[in-house]
């Protein structure tokens, strides 16, 4: 093939996708031409690799399509760990501050995902997104995807993007794996499988180059030791009358997996029993490696034991509450809750936009509910992302 002729195919191929996309995102209009342009790109990608690279090249257009151009808005946001605390590049702490924005991770229907982060970001002043993922879809393997999954990931750049342009930080936290199987019932598992690698070889490569992006490796393991946590292995579940066996992938080799791509970001790792417990983590089962966080989730009547929960690990290592409020958690237990994060200076992210938690549809408006007007007020005027100006000793 001429040197003229693969720049040509490239451009050709790259518009081929888009049609695609908007034919799958426009509820099958223009059938005939959709279908006319799927043949001849196939055609083309035969020639470089077959239905493989088809994939391949779809996967990976989802950054360069929908948000180059903010890279210049998002240059001095890298963070790095120092000690106990997140900091920027020029050693100021760093206080994330900010909400979990729900529906990506449980369905193919998001359609209030723009609304609720201009209210995020735009009304609430957060600095700080925590955003739960689906690995099926973001992969192109869930049962009803007929994109190889270019739809999700470009609806996860949009996210992205909004976040940047606006200089917040934002975690994509993978949430919903599917037990080792394809394409099966994606669920909020004990413990991700060896699917997940592959989710964050990608997810990382995919994000390297945004400082502002934070990889959450997995939300909540539970019904686990601190051993299979970290390590890995066998994991059986119930699923319907039987028992399902899996692989489990240990939060270690997921670290690994981020690392491998080049990519620098801070990674967030949650504990066992429903991300509520960290105690492990200081008595031999830390992670190895740079840039780590530790995310412990508050829920429901959660309110004895804080220093055994959290407070001892946020003496030693960054840490985030990276839920917190929900599942009927009294106001006043969130109240005083609060104090302790804003006494300790941590960070977190409430729980949650996407469901009745903070806000309430009534009648053509939404209200908010009293955590909303909680949260609103402890996030305040937003302030900037860095916490006092001062550097950490």
């Amino acid at each position: 093939m001429s040197a003229l002729a693969t720049p040509v195919l490239r451009r050709y191929s790259l518009w081929m996708q888009m049609l695609m996309y908007h034919y799958f995102r426009s509820l099958h209009r223009c059938r005939w031409l959709a279908a006319a342009g799927l043949l001849v790109m196939l055609g083309v990608c035969h020639a470089h690799g077959g239905p493989v690279a088809a994939a391949q090249s779809l996967r990976g257009t989802a950054t360069e399509q929908s948000a180059g151009g903010e890279q210049s808005a998002i240059a001095g946001m890298a963070l790095h760990t120092r000690k106990n605390h997140i900091e920027a590049a020029d050693g100021r702490g760093v206080l994330l501050r900010g909400v979990n924005v729900t529906s990506m991770e449980n369905t193919d229907q998001w359609p209030h995902l723009r609304e609720l982060l201009e209210r995020a970001i735009g009304q609430w002043h957060c600095n700080f997104i925590r955003l739960p993922l689906n690995q099926d879809r973001w992969l192109g393997r869930a049962s009803d995807e007929k994109d190889h999954g270019l739809a999700y990931r470009m609806d996860v750049a949009r996210a992205v993007r909004m976040c940047a342009r606006h200089k917040v930080y934002i975690s994509l936290d993978l949430r919903w794996t599917d037990r080792g199987v394809w394409g099966g019932r994606a669920v909020q598992a004990y413990m991700p499988d060896t699917h997940s690698l592959i989710f964050w070889r990608d997810v990382a490569a995919e994000y390297k180059k945004f400082p502002n992006v934070l990889f959450g490796l997995f939300s909540e393991p539970h019904d686990v030791d601190w051993l299979v946590w970290r390590n890995g292995g066998t994991c059986m579940e119930p699923q319907g009358k039987h028992l399902l066996t899996y692989h489990a992938v240990g939060m270690q080799s997921l670290y690994d997996a981020v690392r491998s791509s080049g990519a620098k970001n801070i990674v967030i790792v949650s504990g066992i029993d429903w991300a509520s417990n960290l105690f492990g983590v200081l008595h031999g089962f830390a992670i190895k490696g740079v840039n780590v966080a530790y995310d412990i989730h508050l829920m429901g009547n959660q309110a004895k034991d804080w220093d055994r929960r959290f407070l001892l690990v946020g003496g030693q290592y960054p840490l985030v509450v990276g839920e917190w409020g929900g599942y009927g958690m009294p106001l006043a237990l969130s109240e005083r809750l609060l104090k302790v994060l804003d006494k300790r200076q941590l960070n977190w992210a409430a729980w949650c936009l996407g469901d009745d938690t903070l806000i309430k549809k009534q009648k053509s408006s939404w209200v908010l509910t009293p955590l909303g007007r909680l949260v609103v007020s402890a996030l305040g005027s937003g302030g900037p992302a860095i916490s006092g100006g001062l550097k950490h000793e």
